[in-house]
């Protein structure tokens, strides 16, 4: 094989490894930080469509769905769309950071609490003084 032909072959390979690179960086369906630190629970993005999607605080064991959300706008997509989990030590809490656009970001809180998952609900008055 000639020198000019490696150097195509080095080439292309540099090319694919490029475009791979860059595709894996522009979007992400992956949810950061989403097994709990018991190994008990994850946290995974459901069905999309073109309103949003269904985030699911799922069983690790048996994936049964223990609670969900909607997040509208949402695009698996979108590089500029994230989710994010920050797991208490103990797995009885964790909040999801969704960065939904370049200026849009969200905090869900769900709690573990007889034996049930709840989301946290935030006084509206609390929240507004917040936005001011």
């Amino acid at each position: 094989m000639s020198v000019e032909a490696k150097i195509q072959r080095v080439g292309l390979a540099v090319i694919s490894v490029s475009i791979v690179l860059i595709a894996a960086a522009s979007a992400s369906s992956e949810i950061e930080m989403a097994v709990s630190p018991d190994q008990k629970f994850t946290i995974k993005l459901g069905d999309c469509n073109d309103f949003g999607c269904k985030v699911e605080l799922k069983n690790a064991v048996n994936a049964e769905v223990l609670a969900s959300i909607d997040v509208e706008a949402f695009d698996r997509d979108d590089s500029h769309c994230q989710i994010s989990a920050h797991w208490r030590d103990d797995s009885a809490t964790v909040a999801l950071n969704i960065e939904n656009g370049r200026s849009i970001t969200e905090c869900v809180v769900f709690v573990l609490a007889n034996g049930k998952w709840h989301r946290l609900e935030f006084p509206e008055a609390d929240m507004k003084k917040l936005s001011d």
